[in-house]
């Protein structure tokens, strides 16, 4: 595994993944926006953000279909054990993420898991910035 930041956010082709902004439910689908972003940290497998985790579950169709990725809420309905583990990994320089052995993607607004996928979710450093997200600009 590589080397990660204390925290950092999740691009998807230059656009962030967003905070869940919904608190009400224990799971939605994650979406991208760049005027919320989500920042992260990265313990035992899992992405976790304001008190939630961010995943697809384990249990989902089979089919070679995007899969969609989750907001779970912590403490909540689903368990720990139920969110598919990311891994991050180096690869020539860019710290590359993959859930279940899917690459992330972003259509529609909407995050998914791809099998195979040319552009790859890369992780920002905001470690750096401090609490000032919005200046968030360099691939780490």
């Amino acid at each position: 595994m590589a080397n990660l930041p204390t925290s950092f956010i999740i691009t998807l082709n230059g656009t962030p993944i967003a905070k869940n902004i919904n608190p009400d439910e224990e799971q939605i689908h994650a979406e991208a926006d760049h005027n919320n972003p989500a920042v992260f940290t990265f313990s035992n497998g899992l992405l976790e953000s304001d008190g939630w985790y961010l995943g697809r579950s384990v249990i989902e169709d089979r089919s070679l279909l995007p899969k969609r990725v989750l907001w779970h809420k912590k403490g909540g309905e689903v368990g720990e054990d139920l969110i598919q583990k990311t891994t991050i990994e180096d690869q020539g320089g860019n710290l590359v993420l993959t859930n279940g052995g899917m690459y992330w993607r972003f259509d529609l607004g909407l995050v998914l898991m791809v099998v195979w996928m040319r552009n790859r979710a890369k992780l920002t450093d905001v470690y750096r910035y401090g609490s000032d997200i919005n200046r968030w600009t360099g691939l780490w």
